[in-house]
């Protein structure tokens, strides 16, 4: 059982493109070749250049509104039974789904009493470095918290799933050191370690964990040797999703794990700078020795689309350097940072405006976007940035604000302090219990188009400007033209989503056809969408509260 006292102070998938908004944009070239050019030289280690100039403050864009100032009012209690309870049974079947230092979020058992220890199938196996990622994340929460209440077996069983979570994220980005180019382009196309693969298994496991055999997915390279002296084959197609998740877990790992373990911290760190070491080296790109297991081209993955993603990474390091780097780590850190930010901001605000988005159609893009917020928000240490980037992201937060996502609730309410942002994420939480109750069940929402729902095309959307009084009126709508449906308003999470790997990542229009979906009796899911919020919010209400900083509301959002 995940119980701790109350702290006394206080299915494999294809490849897609992650990020925010200029996944269907162009990047202008000249912005793209100074991203493809970080860092020059270090030919002097002693200059750091300062950061470039903040571009014009996003302030002056129309209408922008100044956030409330109302004092805080009584917020709702997180730590309560029904809660516990649901952690506590979520953690005990975490090892149904922890294989080999990876999270696969749904598995299949062997009968519908789905009895633990009893799984014949992994899905999910292509997203599975986001989920590790973000379970890694909640368990370092857990960690924190029951350091502080001095619950001391309830730390022991947190900090051994971040040490196993932490070994296969080292793997997974660490095994490409050893993953060589076939034929005429050895070694000139030969990997080099921080290319994050997707998962790893050990060679010669059995089929229902993964397909090894000669047509198996043509994305899943091998055999490859790592350190512990087995052969493993690895997925790859490698995108902003996977980076994103397993970073978000590392750095929470390095700040609230990482004090008490300095070999875990030092480990973290490297692995950090390694990915995005990588990254700056290759154009914010991946190289790979082939382009599949049928075809010994070798073929470059551009990620450098992702404006907010490169931000991120650069920062993830850059704090890396600054919590447990030398001198010289801190110096290359801080000036790579400075040029990937002068690349990068002017296009950021565009990025995350509510134009070069969708409400439905790549609504995982939030939860990337969400991530990165995050960190790149409360690990700025100059204020004028981290403004900059609060100002960029409350784009996107005037969208998915009301959207009912316990997961961006619990990260907005860890940047804004606003009590509603709590009450809403705890509101959520608890139907998300609800949700939870059917999640085998079938489901026929399309049934109710005409009746409950008005059912439009999912690739429709509606913009709408904020009003002096607070409503909001639809000023323009872009005619949809997919086959697809979804919901014209947000579905409750109780009765009416469909069941998914990560809620918080899937619309709540319930758009990509998802409308419905079939009884999966012997399908069991982690929960990870409960336990990383839950240990989320737990952590910014006992142990780290907030200041009431809400950022100015943008007014124009879209439906």
């Amino acid at each position: 059982m995940s119980t701790f006292p109350r702290a006394r102070n206080g299915s494999q998938i294809p490849g897609r493109a992650g990020g925010v908004g200029l996944a269907r944009a162009v990047v202008p070239v000249a912005a793209l070749a100074i991203a493809l050019c970080v860092p020059t030289a270090y030919a002097d280690l002693t200059k750091v250049r300062a950061p470039a100039a903040l571009p014009g403050p996003i302030a002056g864009l129309p209408g922008l509104l100044p956030p409330p100032s109302r004092p805080p009012s009584t917020v709702a209690t997180v730590d309560r039974p029904e809660f516990r309870s649901m952690a506590g049974e979520l953690e005990g079947r975490v090892p149904d789904h922890l294989w080999y230092g990876q999270i696969f979020v749904d598995v299949t058992y062997a009968t519908p009493e789905k009895r633990a220890g009893e799984v014949v199938g992994l899905g999910g196996g292509g997203d599975s470095a986001i989920w590790s990622g973000h379970y890694l994340a909640g368990e370092a929460f857990r960690y924190a918290l029951a350091r502080a209440a001095q619950a001391n077996d309830e730390r022991v069983r947190a900090k051994e799933r971040v040490d196993a979570l932490v070994a296969g994220a080292h793997r997974n980005l660490n095994i490409s050191k050893n993953w060589k180019a076939k034929g005429i382009y050895s070694p000139v196309f030969d990997a080099e370690a921080g290319i994050l693969f997707r998962n790893c298994f050990p060679e010669a496991v059995p089929d229902w964990q993964q397909d090894q055999g000669p047509d198996r997915n043509e994305r899943i390279f091998g055999p490859l040797p790592w350190d512990d002296g087995k052969n493993y084959y690895c997925q790859g197609t490698f995108t902003r999703d996977q980076y994103t998740g397993a970073v978000f877990g590392l750095l929470m790992t390095l700040d609230l794990v990482g004090p008490d373990d300095p070999a875990l911290r030092a480990q973290v760190r490297d692995d950090l700078f390694t990915m995005t070491g990588y990254l700056v080296r290759h154009g914010w790109s991946v190289v790979r020795p082939e382009n599949t297991i049928h075809d010994p081209t070798p073929a470059v993955e551009p990620l450098v689309n992702g404006i907010s993603w490169v931000i991120f990474m650069a920062q993830a390091a850059r704090h890396a350097a600054q919590t447990a780097g030398t001198l010289a780590d801190q110096i290359k850190w801080e000036a790579i940072w400075a040029e990937t930010f002068a690349a990068m901001s002017l296009l950021l605000p565009g990025s995350q405006s509510p134009i070069a988005n969708s409400p439905s159609v790549g609504y995982y893009s939030y939860n990337l976007a969400h991530g990165q917020a995050y960190h790149n928000i409360r690990l700025e240490p100059r204020a004028a940035e981290r403004s900059f980037f609060r100002e960029s992201f409350s784009q996107i937060d005037s969208t998915t604000k009301d959207d009912g996502n316990t997961h961006f609730e619990a990260i907005t309410y860890a940047l804004t302090g606003e009590p509603e942002r709590l009450n809403l994420a705890t509101q959520h939480l608890e139907e998300w219990l609800q949700y939870r109750a059917r999640w085998s069940d079938a489901i026929c929402m399309s049934c109710q188009c005409g009746l409950t729902l008005q059912c439009i095309p999912e690739d429709q959307v509606i913009y709408e400007a904020r009003q002096p009084d607070g409503t909001w009126v639809a000023v323009a709508t872009t005619p949809g033209t997919s086959a697809r449906l979804r919901s014209s308003r947000v579905l409750r999470i109780a009765d009416e989503r469909t069941p998914q790997d990560f809620l918080w990542q899937r619309s709540p229009y319930q758009g990509s056809g998802d409308l419905d979906r079939d009884a999966r009796p012997t399908e069991g899911n982690a929960g990870v969408d409960f336990l990383l919020p839950y240990y989320m919010l737990r952590y910014h209400t006992e142990l780290s509260p907030p200041a009431y900083a809400p950022w100015p509301e943008y007014p124009l959002r879209i439906r």
